[in-house]
């Protein structure tokens, strides 16, 4: 069976088959069940652009001050 972080990824690599647009940007924080726990974030590109990813290292992605990060990071994080 799959696990939840392979099916994270594989979202992700379906999301970057678009991509982001000059009207739509794609955001993804995911959180790895690997060991150790490691949380990333990253603005999605097409598949061929390199991929900007922050590695935010353990996170409580069950906190909603976490989302509010997430939703912040969005609004004044993004790149130019």
């Amino acid at each position: 069976m799959e696990s939840m972080s392979d099916a994270g990824y594989a979202d992700v690599a379906e999301l970057a088959t678009i991509g982001s647009t000059q009207h739509v940007a794609l955001l993804v924080q995911l959180e790895s069940l690997g060991d150790p726990r490691q949380c990333y974030r990253w603005y999605v590109r097409t598949s061929g652009e390199p991929r900007e990813q922050e590695c935010l290292g353990q996170q409580n992605t069950g906190d909603p001050s976490t989302l509010c990060d997430f939703i912040l990071w969005g609004n004044v994080g993004l790149p130019g």
